[in-house]
């Protein structure tokens, strides 16, 4: 549950240690966070990844935080780091996926998997 004060709404998403496995490669990801924090002015949201391997590929090797919307290919296996997506509708606010997987080759795997996602929205502002 979103943490709510006076026009502000904060979710946090933390996973110490997570790791998707398919026939074609094993993303493995080890200590990241994703906190969304929005208020009437706006909405930000971080991404803090620890260590990222893709199969035998490291992609992050020591604790970094990850720019908004970073997309890194290894293989078949696309990955966007720091995944920020607008919400919108009768609120404002921002989902922030830490790691958002997707393998597509046809005929052996589909995968669709989100890591560690937080989303904070507000309305009624002023």
């Amino acid at each position: 549950m979103p943490y709510v004060y006076p026009l502000v709404a904060r979710q946090g998403g933390t996973i110490a240690d997570a790791t998707v496995g398919s026939q074609l490669s094993r993303p493995s990801r080890s200590g990241r966070s994703s906190p969304s924090t929005t208020t009437c002015g706006g909405s930000t949201g971080t991404t803090t990844i620890a260590f990222l391997q893709v199969g035998s590929t490291v992609v992050i090797s020591a604790p970094t935080n990850v720019a908004p919307n970073t997309n890194v290919t290894v293989g078949v296996v696309s990955l966007v780091l720091n995944e920020q997506i607008p919400v919108g509708g009768p609120d404002t606010g921002l989902t922030v996926n830490a790691v958002h997987v997707t393998v597509n080759t046809v005929g052996l795997a589909q995968t669709n998997v989100i890591v560690a996602s937080s989303e904070s929205d507000i309305g009624n502002c002023p």
